[in-house]
């Protein structure tokens, strides 16, 4: 299947949305607090809202942009650019991504009241 990314701008943004969250699974790391997919009609920019800047982070985010691209390779026509955009800080409206379609948000661990 090849995709033409002007075929319709809400179809491309929902592809390239679940196309990045299929290609960030096993890359979530523990200094991830959340994570935003911004999609235009040549660019999907990945915003990683980080807990702290590590190697480690770093690694998932370039192994991220290669899985995305490989995804893409073939089946969506022209090839967009895909930028990882990294923010060390909280997951509120100070993050780049926050605005944007998000596919990972983590659970900060305090109590829900439900605990016994």
């Amino acid at each position: 299947m090849r995709v033409e990314q002007h075929d319709s701008a809400l179809a491309w943004e929902n592809m390239a949305v679940l196309m990045t969250l299929q290609a960030s699974q096993g890359l979530i790391g523990p200094d991830v607090a959340g994570m935003s997919v911004q999609v235009t009609n040549d660019e999907i920019t990945i915003h990683v809202c980080l807990r702290a800047y590590t190697e480690a982070a770093v690694e998932d985010m370039d192994d991220l942009v290669f899985e995305l691209e490989a995804l893409l390779a073939g089946v969506v026509i022209p090839m967009p650019q895909v930028t990882v955009v990294p923010y060390v800080g909280p997951h509120d409206a100070r993050w780049p991504g926050y605005g944007h379609r998000r596919i990972f948000t983590a659970h900060d661990g305090a109590p829900t009241g439900d605990e016994s």
